[in-house]
């Protein structure tokens, strides 16, 4: 099958699944940046780790929301797949009171690159987290799946990327969603191979968050620069 013709099919399908659950809603438009840092220890290089800043504004990218800084461990069982734990730090603003909240959470993930082509990459990332914010004394449960496409540019160092990640909360706390699938992210944009172990991905995120009153939908411009070692 044309290259074209799967990414404009694998485009229509995440579309589908976004709007189809569009109203009503709250637009809000973001922007988001993310840098990582990852790599192998020397004496084991089964044993990895990465460091993640993410930075989030909102109001056409004007006000602070929220930083997200992780940190995790990983053990490679082979070339395709890998098991993770970390733990995130998350100063945020609240959207309703404007009060400064400190988040955490502890997950673990799986990363499973499940085919592989001169065509396309199809990768997942499943990851389990147990979540709490400094105004309620009450974790809750999260489980995240990530299924991405890596479709490269013929004689080019720019891949198209897309991928789609669904929110599953496991419980609900007070300051959780009651709905238990709660969020939907879908991507598209480019990645750039700037270097052997350098790339960058630039795109367009679309953020669905359900809610039982009212859901709301964030348009994102996102920049994530990854760098391995």
């Amino acid at each position: 099958m044309n290259k074209h013709i799967l990414l404009s099919i694998f485009v229509f399908i995440l579309c589908i699944i976004n709007f189809g659950f569009a109203t009503p809603l709250d637009q809000n438009f973001n922007f988001w940046s993310r840098f990582n840092i990852n790599g192998s220890f020397k004496d084991n290089e089964q044993l990895k780790y990465f460091f993640e800043t993410e930075t989030r504004f909102r109001s056409n990218a004007s006000t602070f929301r929220a930083s997200l800084n992780r940190i995790g461990l990983g053990y490679e069982i082979d070339p395709t797949l890998t098991l993770w734990s970390g733990y995130t730090a998350i100063p945020s603003i609240s959207s309703s009171s404007g009060d400064l909240l400190y988040g955490q959470d502890i997950f673990q993930q799986i990363n499973w690159r499940l085919y592989s082509s001169d065509l396309v990459q199809f990768s997942t990332r499943i990851r389990l987290e147990q979540r709490k914010i400094s105004n309620n004394r009450n974790w809750a449960n999260r489980l995240r799946t990530n299924l991405s496409a890596i479709i490269p540019i013929k004689d080019s160092h720019v891949n198209y990327y897309i991928y789609d990640e669904l929110f599953f909360n496991l419980d609900h706390p007070a300051w959780v969603s009651d709905r238990t699938f709660s969020q939907n992210r879908i991507f598209l944009g480019f990645r750039f191979d700037l270097k052997s172990k350098t790339r960058l991905a630039v795109g367009y995120l679309n953020q669905l968050e359900l809610d039982s009153s009212r859901n709301s939908m964030n348009h994102t411009l996102m920049l994530a620069l990854q760098i391995s070692t």
